[in-house]
């Protein structure tokens, strides 16, 4: 589950930096959100690591 939330966060984080200059409000806010789902991502997977 952990590595299709941080492809998400990618796809998410990927199409905001593609539409940035067209509408900056809302790129930045799916940037902000897939910077999120990564990070979560890969804070869960090094708790898992680190058992």
């Amino acid at each position: 589950m952990r590595s299709l939330q941080i492809f998400i966060g990618l796809v998410i984080g990927w199409v905001g930096f593609l539409q940035i200059s067209e509408n900056p409000v809302p790129s930045s806010t799916a940037l902000l959100v897939g910077g999120f789902l990564i990070l979560a991502g890969i804070d869960h997977l090094f708790e898992i690591h680190n058992k």
